[in-house]
Formats: structure tokens, sequence, C-alpha cells
């Protein structure tokens, strides 16, 4: 595509996570069962993220101590799911693509433990696409902006024969959101059954 993405490095951090007011905000549809944005999902986090005007995905969680591996330290799996969400979305929220995205191969860093009970920040950009692979990179900061995860993933757009089903499982909230226009169109909103 030629067009040049942003990169995270791991030196990145030390400064406050940008909190994007509510007019900044364009939300992701989100489903019913699923782990990470499952609104009936008993055992689930039900996160809602958001993209920002350059289409770069954010969520801010408060994770649950029940997600924690070992005391005050949010699982390693826990943190991985939200990033591999987080970046999954963005090969649709940052290019012309009419498709959402399977994971084909994902790595993580853990550099710091992340807390559970405590607010934390999640960005995720795509950084290239090569020849049908969409490459994005994952953070997760905590309140001083410090460093905590880092993730980076390639993904590939799901075919064209099972959007329809995917697009059945996603929903939006009647409750004044803002959706990103693109979703909007592309995953023909439903009502929802939070």
């Amino acid at each position: 595509m030629g067009e040049k993405y942003t990169e995270f490095t791991e030196k990145e951090g030390g400064l406050p996570p940008l909190t994007l007011d509510k007019q900044s905000r364009y939300y992701l549809p989100h489903s019913t069962t699923c782990f990470i944005c499952g609104a009936k999902n008993e055992v689930g986090l039900k996160c809602r993220f958001y993209a920002d005007d350059r289409g770069a995905v954010h969520l801010e969680p408060i994770i649950s101590r029940k997600y924690a591996g070992f005391a005050d330290v949010i699982h390693g799996g826990i943190q991985t799911a939200i990033l591999d969400e987080a970046m999954g979305w963005c090969g649709f929220t940052q290019t012309e693509t009419r498709e959402l995205f399977f994971t084909r191969e994902l790595n993580v860093k853990f550099k710091r433990n992340a807390p559970p009970l405590t607010p934390l920040f999640l960005e995720a950009s795509l950084t290239d696409v090569r020849r049908g692979f969409y490459h994005s990179q994952a953070k997760i900061l905590d309140e001083s902006g410090a460093l905590l995860t880092l993730a980076s993933g390639i993904f590939v757009p799901i075919p064209k024969a099972m959007m329809a089903q995917v697009n059945n499982q996603l929903l939006f909230i009647d409750d004044g959101r803002r959706y990103l226009p693109k979703a909007m169109q592309v995953c023909k909103p439903r009502g929802s059954v939070d």
C-alpha cells in the first residue's frame, strides 16, 4: 500500500496516556458471547473498544482481581487476549477493507506487572500491509504512562463468505454512543442485548 503507519517501540512510556474525550471516540460493535467484548458472557470482560480519528483502537479497562494469575498481577493470557482483539480491529479501522480479521501470528512482551483494579490504557495501530497480511502493534500503559505490555501481530481478512455470519453476531448499543461510521455501514447495525 505504501502508507506509513505508526510503530511503537519498547522505549515508549513515561508520559501519561492520552485519554480521548467522548467526542473523539468512535465505538466499535461488540457481540453477545465473545470472552473479550460479549455483553452476555457471564465470565467475560465486557470490553468496549473505540477508535480515534486516525483509526487507532483504544481500550481503558479496569480488570477485576478474578483475572489475576498471581496476587495483584493480571494474568498474561488476559492481557494477550485484549491486545489481540484490539490489533484485530486495526486493519478494518485504518484501511479501506470491508472485512474483519483473523489472527495469523501473535507476539507479546511483558515488561512490567499489570495490576488489577487500576486504570489501564491500551492503544493499537496498524504498522504495515504486505501481500494481504496486516501487521499491527499494541501496548498497555499504566496511569503514569509506564509501558506494561507490548504486542505485535499479523492478521488476515475473514473470507467474504464468513462475513455474513460475523455480521449476524455484532451488536451496537443504542445509548447515544458514536460508532465508527464504516462499522455502521459494513456491519449492518442490529439492536443491543445489553
